[in-house]
């Protein structure tokens, strides 16, 4: 069990940075990215943290929003 929860703050922390590093390198802020994927700003920066877990559906919303796919989110960027 206490692997799962590390793993789990692991993907939450990985999803954070990518969306964080996604949306600067598009140039896009915080507010208007938050809009376009039907999400409140305040719950996107406390993604962007890794601080909520993000169900399937805003996950989706949100590479959408990003224009990258789900997998793109959960793979560490270089």
């Amino acid at each position: 069990m206490l692997y799962s929860i590390h793993l789990l703050r692991h993907l939450r922390l990985t999803i954070g940075r990518n969306m964080t590093l996604m949306r600067q390198r598009q140039h896009k802020a915080l507010a208007d990215i938050a809009a376009e994927a039907n999400v409140s700003p305040m719950l996107w920066a406390a993604y962007e943290r890794g601080q909520n877990e993000i169900d399937l559906n805003t996950l989706f919303r949100i590479g959408c929003a990003l224009d990258v796919t789900v997998q793109d989110l959960m793979v560490e960027q270089r």
